[in-house]
């Protein structure tokens, strides 16, 4: 499909959702989604974070929801291609397949995480389209299949991670943040709201989590799903080999 000309408020973006049933959840995923898009794509442009505010409204008896950009740190330049960059990467993705300009790994998922919500069979939600004043590009199924062959698909199998639980924090959902020794490598760890405070109780020691782990494309963990937790004997209080010697001789 050729991208088409749409009519739009000058230097604005545009997202649109039709459908016969959109539910909150469907609503709010897609635009936490384009929220992030655009703000990752301002930031690989500029170079600066919170370089441009996006000021949001809702067209009256609608599902349009329009992001107008106000320059912060960025100059009027790097708006005008944020907002190209927006556009074009989605037309680039969908038609093309093709890894649009300025647009990362995570900015990709989550345009993977936009297409998740379109439903054709059902006509719940049969049409996402990204708009700006010099055309729109639809979003459909086929973002989410060249989206992984672009980044290719996370693997998941379960297993145990261990390491120094080093971080508790709630952006993104509550999760901790466990430090693998060996590699540094730090792994999201995502848990149920009754375990909380066992998780919190572990900060700074020394850790083993079992669940279902995430593997990015280079084969190391990104995240786990927790089903069990185990705190660990610090280094500083393991047997010396000197004490292994003596109990072994």
């Amino acid at each position: 499909m050729a991208e088409k000309r749409s009519k739009v408020t000058p230097k604005t973006l545009t997202l649109t959702l039709d459908g016969n049933e959109i539910t909150a959840e469907k609503f709010v995923k897609s635009v936490t989604a384009f929220v992030s898009i655009i703000r990752e794509v301002s930031e690989s442009l500029s170079g600066e974070k919170n370089g441009i505010k996006w000021i949001v409204t809702v067209e009256k008896g609608s599902t349009k929801v329009h992001f107008t950009p106000k320059a912060i740190k960025a100059s009027p330049a790097i708006v005008k291609s944020t907002i190209q960059a927006v556009k074009n990467g989605f037309f680039e993705i969908e038609q093309h397949g093709g890894r649009p300009s300025y647009w990362s790994d995570a900015t990709l998922k989550n345009a993977k995480e936009m297409a998740s919500v379109y439903s054709p069979d059902s006509e719940a939600l049969n049409t996402i389209r990204v708009a700006s004043d010099d055309g729109f590009a639809t979003v459909t199924k086929s973002t989410i299949q060249n989206v992984d062959t672009l980044v290719g698909k996370d693997r998941f199998a379960f297993g145990t991670v261990e390491g120094r639980l080093r971080t508790v924090t709630d952006s993104g959902g509550l999760h901790v943040v466990v430090q693998d020794a060996l590699t540094s490598n730090k792994i999201r760890c995502f848990f149920e709201d009754q375990d909380t405070d066992r998780f919190v109780a572990a900060f700074k020691k020394r850790v083993s989590v079992y669940g279902e782990i995430r593997y990015g494309r280079d084969g190391m963990p990104v995240s786990i799903k927790a089903s069990d937790l185990r705190v660990m004997r610090d280094e500083s209080k393991l047997p010396s080999i000197q004490d292994m010697i003596g109990i072994y001789a």
